[in-house]
């Protein structure tokens, strides 16, 4: 239940249907995006479960790659 609604050179932005809606499974779907854009983390929220509590309820996923 994903749909691509902007992808640029370095930048891909999903609208999902439904996303997380506690944190457990939040915590495991952010190591799924760590694994495919580590910038998430490493760039961003800093720690896996600072990015998984931005996900929670979250219907709009954007990643980058540098």
């Amino acid at each position: 239940g994903a749909s691509l609604v902007g992808l640029g050179s370095d930048t891909m932005t999903l609208l999902v249907a439904c996303p997380p809606a506690d944190l457990e499974h939040a915590r495991r779907l952010a190591a799924e995006h760590f694994a495919v854009c580590p910038d998430l983390i490493d760039q961003g929220a800093e720690t896996i479960e600072a990015y998984a509590a931005t996900l929670v309820a979250s219907p709009r996923w954007r990643f980058w790659w540098d």
